[in-house]
């Protein structure tokens, strides 16, 4: 009895390439890139490479994510029995958040809830110019 192993199909290609940050050159290590008409999603290596393998020809949109930049998508043809190679460069982001406000108190040297930590270490403690966060906690 033989068996034939096969590489891949043959009505099939490769797309790879490399996710790059567009300001600096430098790889984006683990980036998610995701074939959304297949649902097919890999993960960047830490030097920004990736590859999939075995697509069926046609046209695709390419989706890449990472935190800190913008998320990219664009669209890739795969031929038959061909690699395609992409650069992705993605486009760095300011990350925005909600500020977060601890509250505590001291009380022989133990912080105790309910009470702003402001008032035990001096108006150190703030948000932005002018602000003051027991004042805005009671």
């Amino acid at each position: 009895m033989s068996a034939t192993v096969l590489a891949g199909d043959e009505n099939s290609g490769i797309l790879e390439g490399r996710v790059l940050d567009r300001e600096t050159s430098d790889p984006v290590a683990y980036a998610y890139l995701h074939i959304e008409e297949l649902n097919r999603t890999i993960t960047a290596h830490s030097d920004g490479t990736f590859q999939f393998n075995n697509l069926p020809a046609g046209t695709y949109t390419l989706s890449v994510h990472r935190i800190g930049y913008q998320t990219l998508s664009q669209k890739v043809t795969i031929a038959d029995d061909e690699t395609t190679e992409i650069t992705v460069s993605l486009k760095p982001t300011v990350l925005n958040s909600e500020a977060v406000e601890v509250i505590g108190s001291a009380e022989r040297g133990r912080f105790q809830p309910g009470t702003c930590i402001q008032e035990h270490i001096g108006n150190r403690a703030s948000s932005g110019p002018g602000y003051n966060a027991c004042q805005h906690a009671r």
